[in-house]
């Protein structure tokens, strides 16, 4: 039995203070239970083979259970992440697309920075591209309309 958590569902809502989670083996005709238990426990080793294998061939080591279990699942890594050639905004390899993100992006910032400076200044009729989200979702400033579609 799973109780229901103490955040995000009103204590008077319609989600059961409790639930019974029930697991069962997949019916795989011509096996029985047991059968099916061997076969999926076969194809698990035999896919944690490969990944250690492939960890093995490309110079990285695998964390096997106890390390894992052994971990602080509080803990953050100790080494910072390569950064990438693509920007996490714009990730396409097609050299034209690119190129055309790229460019609306930066006429969107563009037209962004300039109005958030006049809208800090305390102007308030201030137009905001399309595309702004948090102030407009929080601040409810206006903003331009979409294209047409």
């Amino acid at each position: 039995m799973i109780a229901r958590p103490d955040v995000f569902f009103l204590e008077d809502g319609e989600t059961p203070e409790t639930v019974v989670l029930q697991t069962v083996c997949p019916a795989i005709e011509g096996m029985t239970p047991t059968e099916v238990a061997r076969e999926i426990e076969r194809r698990v080793r035999e896919r944690e083979q490969e990944l250690r294998a492939g960890a093995k061939q490309a110079g990285r080591s695998f964390m096997g259970r106890a390390a894992v279990l052994a971990k602080s699942p509080f803990a953050s890594p100790t080494t910072k992440e390569p950064r990438r050639k693509l920007s996490p905004r714009i990730a396409t390899k097609d050299k034209g697309l690119r190129i055309r993100a790229i460019e609306r992006l930066s006429l969107f910032l563009q037209q962004y920075r300039a109005a958030f400076s006049r809208w800090r200044q305390g102007l308030r009729d201030v137009l905001f591209p399309f595309g702004t989200y948090a102030l407009r979702r929080f601040a409810a400033v206006p903003c331009a309309p979409g294209p047409a579609p």
